[in-house]
């Protein structure tokens, strides 16, 4: 016991003085971020591309027209049952009459109901489908 007092007392001023090795208060700096370089995406824009298909026929249902017909130029695989398109008198579309959706599409020939109008299709409208779409050209 005599022992462990005697190397206690030896060890102490040692470990006192030790621990006496900061100068002056401790403050940590500010942390600050890194300058990072942003670069905003300028967002895409598309255009629509359309199939443009002239109305060979228009079925009534109890005097309402309810299902068209159009002759299709060639196989347009984009062209399935349940897609929509408008319906207008004229090719430029510059007033739309009318929507529709595809109910099938064989033998050369695509099926649609008629959805909405503002009213009667003539016998030698249009219809549009949009079959795809493109990135406009930044200027």
């Amino acid at each position: 016991m005599e022992l462990t007092r005697k190397i206690a007392l030896a060890i102490l001023p040692i470990l006192c003085l030790s621990c006496k090795t900061t100068m002056g208060p401790i403050a940590m700096q500010e942390i600050k971020p890194l300058p990072r370089e942003v670069v905003i995406a300028t967002p895409i824009e598309y255009d629509p591309i359309y199939a443009v298909l002239k109305i060979r026929e228009v079925a009534e249902e109890n005097g309402v027209q309810k299902y068209l017909y159009a002759k299709l130029d060639g196989d347009i695989p984009e062209i399935t049952a349940g897609v929509m398109g408008e319906i207008s008198v004229e090719a430029t579309f510059s007033e739309v009459i009318g929507t529709f959706k595809v109910v099938s599409k064989d033998g050369g020939f695509v099926r649609g109901s008629i959805e909405s109008l503002t009213h009667k299709v003539p016998s030698n409208s249009f219809i549009r489908i949009q079959t795809g779409q493109k990135a406009k050209e930044v200027k």
